[in-house]
Parts: structure tokens; sequence; C-alpha cells
């Protein structure tokens, strides 16, 4: 039998699951501007969630009695079954929403992602440059705080106690 280390697997994936329903949440619930830099960080930990769960489920394999007894104190899905069917929900919600992404950025234009600015460069000069732009254009934002597969993201990590 190989050393488990379970405990510590599931503290990464907890933590990576609270952060990102937390990030969900506040891009749903949120008013105003929304900066792309919280949309990646959104997806990014989406991301760190499933490379996080699957770091767990290959640590449960080691032993599955003491996962077992592990997982059924945590307050979350009571059975390593229950945690592997939440997180296969969470899985579908993720690609879901990533779809979703894909479709919100290829509809923006040009504009939505960078702009002209002006420089000043010195002696009365000014240089013409591209910048990115730093948040999502407005008319864009309620749609995507309003998405299905945002909220179904969402109730998704609620599931498994995020």
């Amino acid at each position: 039998m190989a050393l488990s280390n379970f405990p510590q697997a599931v503290s990464s994936f907890v933590e990576s699951a609270v952060v990102a329903a937390n990030l969900c949440r506040s891009a749903r619930d949120n008013t105003g501007p929304l900066r792309w830099a919280d949309v990646e960080a959104l997806t990014r930990r989406l991301g760190q969630v499933q490379g996080a769960y699957e770091g767990a489920r290959v640590e449960a394999l080691k032993s599955t009695t003491a996962a077992q007894a592990y997982i059924a104190d945590l307050g979350g899905p009571a059975t390593l079954a229950e945690f592997a069917t939440a997180m296969a929900a969470v899985d579908t919600a993720i690609a879901a929403l990533t779809t979703e992404l894909e479709n919100f950025i290829a509809n923006q234009q040009p504009t939505a992602f960078m702009e002209v600015v002006s420089l000043h460069v010195g002696n009365g000069v000014n240089a013409q440059i591209l910048q990115v732009k730093a948040f999502v254009p407005d008319a864009s934002v309620a749609a995507f705080r309003g998405s299905s597969q945002l909220q179904n993201v969402i109730t998704a990590l609620e599931a498994l106690g995020a």
C-alpha cells in the first residue's frame, strides 16, 4: 500500500473550489465594470479546481478506506462516490461556461480588447500605441453576469460545499 496524501490534496481542492465559487459569485453579483483580468482569474481558478480534484482522486485511490472516512467528516459530499458525482456536475458546468465564454469572446468587436492611444514621448512628440483594454464592454457584462452557465457553475460548486 502506498502512503496517501489525501487530506492535503482535499484541502487544496477545497481552497480552490471556495475561491472559484467566490469569484463566480462576485462576477455574477457585482455591478459596474467587469475586468478582463477577473474573467481570466475566474477561468484559471476553475481549471485549478479540476486539477486539484484529480490530485485528490489519485490520492484517494491509495487508501480508499481512510479517504472515505476523511471525506465523510468534511461537511460536503458524504462519500467518495458522491464527491465524484458532484465533481462530474462541476466539470459539465465548467465545460458549458467555457463554451459560452468562447462564443462571448468570438462575438466581441476587436475594439473590445484593444484601443489605439496617444502616448506622449517628449518634446511635443506623441506616439500612437495599442493598449489592451482593462474592462469588458458594458453592453456585454449583463449577459455574462446573468448567464445560466455561470449560475450552473456556482450551483455545482455549492453542491460540493463551496
